[in-house]
């Protein structure tokens, strides 16, 4: 008897209804959700990031088991919206058990207020990891400031999952609204470069600290898989010193690079990495492309429901289309479910 296929969503989106008066009260959340210009939380464009039962329905006609619920893209409005997600992500995870995969959100800070949200969120309310965003309007995720925070979920013993974040659209931009925006060729393509240079800064700044740390980077990394051999051109180590006779060799070649061991530590950096195969409609050639630098046990099955994909057909030829992927079969069951029931210690 052929054995069941088990599959998680990791990047599906959802705002409970415990944090939709601080959206509406807030004219950048309004803005970013598409709820501007009179528009009700009921009827914006991302509306479907706020039906549990719409999204259940979905999710069962399509064949995913499961949905990690984040929405790290609205963080930016601050602590008190973070901990209303948290407490509506934990009450929708008691109240759909064995459906939902909840994660916790703060802001982008390391302020002790934050560290105690997140002692709440994990250690009280059972959340299984910590949803954070590429960038806000003070720091990046290599920033200095933020090694406090990733100290702290080290600490804690759970995933990160990076979403790109939305503030460049809102701030100062010429889109009369967000999803304007979001609807632009170039904020597709924004959109990815920031995932790409989050992936840098998480390869140069944070996993080097934080070896054991578990991040999940969305949307097949921007295309960074496909970066690497670029990438490895310029990656120097923080403390790497170089021989006198390297030190104004550019560019560092192959042979230099392998006598000095410099791709084996990049790969190595790289290598602890999880990306999602959300962001491209379920296009195949990225996944698959994705795959010549990545192992199917870093890769995650993600739709962006709630923004991309929202049709259970579509989802359920995304899934019939990993399953087909000429690799061996233990190989697309970790890319499906496997390695995210490892990843978010499902049961």
């Amino acid at each position: 008897m052929t054995k069941e296929w088990f599959v998680v969503d990791c990047h599906n989106q959802y705002i409970p209804r415990e944090a939709i008066s601080l959206i509406m009260s807030s004219p950048m959340g309004k803005q970013m959700m598409g709820f501007g210009g009179g528009g009700s939380a009921t009827a914006g464009p991302m509306s479907g990031s706020l039906d549990m039962e719409q999204k259940l329905k979905v999710m069962d006609e399509a064949g995913v088991d499961m949905a990690v619920i984040h929405m790290a893209s609205l963080n930016l409005l601050g602590l008190e919206f973070c901990a209303a997600m948290n407490n509506g992500n934990a009450r929708v995870a008691r109240e759909y058990p064995g459906k939902i995969v909840p994660l916790a959100h703060v802001p982008l800070e390391s302020s002790p207020e934050v560290m105690k949200e997140l002692d709440r969120a994990i250690n009280e309310l059972g959340l299984q990891g910590v949803a954070l965003e590429t960038s806000s309007d003070k720091y990046t995720l290599g920033a200095p400031e933020l090694t406090p925070l990733f100290e702290k979920i080290n600490s804690l013993g759970v995933p990160v999952v990076i979403h790109p974040g939305n503030f460049r659209m809102v701030a100062g931009g010429s889109p009369a609204s967000a999803m304007d925006a979001m609807n632009n060729i170039n904020m597709a393509t924004m959109v990815e470069e920031e995932d790409a240079k989050a992936a840098t800064e998480l390869l140069g700044g944070v996993l080097p600290k934080f070896p054991e740390l578990k991040v999940l980077l969305p949307h097949h990394g921007g295309g960074m898989p496909l970066l690497i051999g670029r990438m490895m051109f310029h990656f120097l180590p923080e403390g790497f010193v170089l021989p006198d006779k390297y030190k104004t060799t550019i560019p560092r070649t192959r042979k230099i690079r392998k006598e000095l061991g410099l791709d084996e530590a990049f790969m190595e950096l790289f290598g602890k990495m999880y990306f999602d195969t959300a962001g491209f409609m379920g296009w195949m050639p990225i996944t698959q492309a994705t795959l010549l630098t990545v192992k199917p046990q870093r890769m995650v099955f993600g739709t962006d429901y709630g923004l991309e994909m929202i049709e259970a057909q579509d989802i359920k030829a995304f899934i019939d289309d990993i399953k087909a992927l000429p690799i061996p079969e233990a190989d697309r069951r970790a890319i499906l479910g496997d390695t995210a029931r490892e990843l978010f210690k499902i049961q």
